[in-house]
């Protein structure tokens, strides 16, 4: 959800995700050329188009984005195409090629839950898109233009999703690069470049629930090491991030006890604090202070759980009253109502409540989700949204919730499988497929309903 720039607007932009003309992946290599999806941000909106089919293994390349309308299919267990690949940019499906995929996919987990091929295909689309980044273990929201970026907000669901399956190098190399590009002063930017250089790759400016994502990603690689020295070891590479983020977080809280204003998941500028930018660092400092707690960092765990409880109560005092709204009184339902509650926090009926209450009004007539009442009313469904209510969901035991929206997931899949950032008013997928969070959140919704995913922090 990104605000569209340089279309010739003044003022406040209508916020779109990754929404940018789509060029052609890794520019000429590929051949393959992606629609833009134009401007559009104030006014009627046209309807989303679909950008990309999924993604394939390439001959040259990593990965290729296969145009939408390609009459494709994969070979079962792989991101190969199966009968001979449409042009010379795909990777022939040979023996050794096939064997090594499926043995991939063996060696970690499959969720299942009464998915299994949506399981699989998120999971071997995010195995290309953890290689796409080569040496700097990047790993890209989407396979084009706009998307050919790295979020940390992404990357963390993408890790936790690669923790929960087993596929622990993916994991950690998508922490390392985090480490890398760890700010050394203010707010993690909103996205990174693929290169592992740290720098934006334009001048959109912090986001700051990238500080709360990425302790609670980590703590979550943490809880699912089975060598309890080997985690405590190997966090050693990633505390200093965490204790940056936790730090940052602690520091920030004005006299009310909220964050300063920040972009959040909506990516648009804003002039006060908003559910979601609160909500995401409550997590993360939740996240951090266990860790602290439970690697000796007496000091730290002290401060830092003092403030999550300063953090919790100025949540439940600035939007539990009124419900949770975006802006605490008023705003209307928001999707990021989810990032509280389980996996994220301690379960709370209010919350829970909350939770049920905004998936009724955001719910839309086809049975996707849109991020929230105050966003435009054009009747896209965003599965990024819709995912993360059936994880709350799932995480919270209610699987009749859960399952109605993974089915819905599941049926508005594109033609080879991949999972589309948006759904149109007319059922159709629409915009880049795959899109990694909402491949990483199905994930961790199947993991939740087989009771995989750790227990989050304790009440403060």
């Amino acid at each position: 959800m990104y605000a569209v720039r340089g279309c010739g607007l003044s003022g406040r932009v209508r916020p779109m995700r990754r929404r940018a003309a789509l060029t052609t992946l890794l520019g000429a290599t590929t051949g393959i050329g992606l629609a833009g999806l134009g401007c559009g941000a104030l006014g009627p909106a046209a309807p989303p188009h679909l950008a990309s089919e999924g993604i394939a293994a390439g001959r040259w390349a990593v990965l290729v984005a296969v145009p939408p309308g390609t009459e494709a299919a994969y070979v079962d267990g792989t991101s190969l195409l199966s009968g001979g690949p449409p042009g010379p940019l795909f990777a022939v499906a040979t023996a050794a090629r096939i064997a090594e995929s499926r043995l991939w996919l063996t060696a970690g987990h499959v969720p299942d839950a009464g998915f299994a091929g949506m399981s699989r295909r998120c999971l071997l689309d995010l195995r290309l898109l953890a290689m796409a980044g080569g040496g700097s273990g990047g790993l890209p929201a989407g396979p084009a233009g706009s998307w050919w970026h790295v979020w940390p907000r992404d990357t963390a669901f993408v890790v936790a999703a690669f923790c929960l399956t087993g596929h622990r190098a993916e994991a950690e190399r998508a922490l390392a690069f985090l480490a890398r590009v760890r700010p050394v002063s203010g707010w993690w930017h909103a996205r990174y470049r693929l290169d592992g250089s740290g720098h934006p790759p334009d001048d959109r400016g912090p986001q700051a629930d990238g500080a709360g994502w990425v302790p609670w990603a980590v703590r979550l690689w943490f809880l699912t090491e089975p060598d309890p020295v080997a985690a405590v070891t190997g966090l050693g590479a990633y505390w200093p991030m965490v204790a940056y983020s936790a730090e940052l977080i602690a520091t920030s809280l004005d006299d009310s006890g909220l964050p300063p204003p920040s972009p959040d998941y909506w990516e648009r500028e804003e002039d006060e604090p908003t559910l979601g930018t609160a909500a995401a660092l409550l997590a993360g400092l939740r996240a951090a202070t266990d860790l602290a707690r439970r690697t000796g960092r007496w000091a730290e765990a002290a401060r830092w759980g003092a403030a999550t409880v300063r953090l919790r109560d100025a949540v439940g005092r600035a939007f539990g009253r009124d419900g949770y709204q975006r802006y605490g009184t008023r705003g209307g339902a928001d999707a990021a109502v989810t990032f509280l509650g389980p996996p994220f926090g301690p379960s709370s009926p209010g919350v829970r409540a909350a939770q049920r209450r905004a998936l009724r009004r955001l719910r839309l007539r086809g049975g996707g989700v849109t991020p929230g009442e105050s966003w435009r009313r054009d009747s896209v469904a965003w599965t990024p949204e819709t995912a993360m209510f059936a994880l709350a969901a799932a995480a919270s035991g209610d699987r009749d919730t859960a399952g109605s929206l993974l089915s819905w997931l599941d049926t508005h899949r594109t033609g080879l499988g991949a999972v589309p950032e948006k759904v149109a008013p007319n059922g159709s997928p629409a915009s880049v497929a795959p899109l990694g969070w909402t491949a990483a959140t199905v994930l961790l919704t199947l993991a939740a309903l087989e009771r995989r995913v750790p227990p989050p922090p304790p009440a403060a």
